[in-house]
């Protein structure tokens, strides 16, 4: 196989694809939910031990309302194979990293986690994503080939 032949959306640039396509979705329940969570923390005990909580669910509400914002513009990106798609997938992938471990600094910050590793799944996660897709996008010949507009 060609270098020629690794254009396009296929071979491993599926799954960044199918991400792209339904991480803005997750990212609305979450603001959903953290909303929902602000709105009846009247009933929630642990905003009355924890009263930072309320400022780091808006914390959260705010960041995910900008990742949504940066996931439309990356699936337009992507979609219409601009150059600048790469670079600004790297950024992405890095900016979640940053705001994962912030995120869980704050949390166990505020509230210490009775299971600490159930908290920092997330943040692995996050991390390994980044781990493989950072190098993808930096160096693979199919980004190379289809992202040229």
């Amino acid at each position: 196989r060609s270098a020629n032949d690794l254009k396009g959306f296929g071979g491993w640039l599926i799954l960044p694809a199918i991400g792209l396509a339904t991480s803005p979705i997750g990212r609305l329940f979450r603001i959903i939910f953290n909303i929902q969570t602000l709105m009846a923390r009247e009933r929630l005990g642990v905003f009355e031990n924890h009263p930072s909580l309320n400022d780091l669910f808006i914390y959260e509400v705010v960041i995910d309302a900008a990742f949504i914002a940066a996931l439309i513009c990356l699936n337009i990106l992507f979609y219409t194979e601009k150059r600048l798609l790469p670079k600004c997938m790297i950024a992405f992938y890095a900016a979640q990293c940053f705001f994962a471990l912030a995120d869980y600094l704050a949390i166990t910050a505020i509230v210490p986690p009775r299971h600490p590793s159930s908290v920092l799944f997330g943040v692995i996660e996050v991390f390994i994503v980044a781990a493989v897709w950072i190098p993808y996008f930096h160096s693979s010949i199919r980004v190379e080939n289809t992202f040229v507009n």
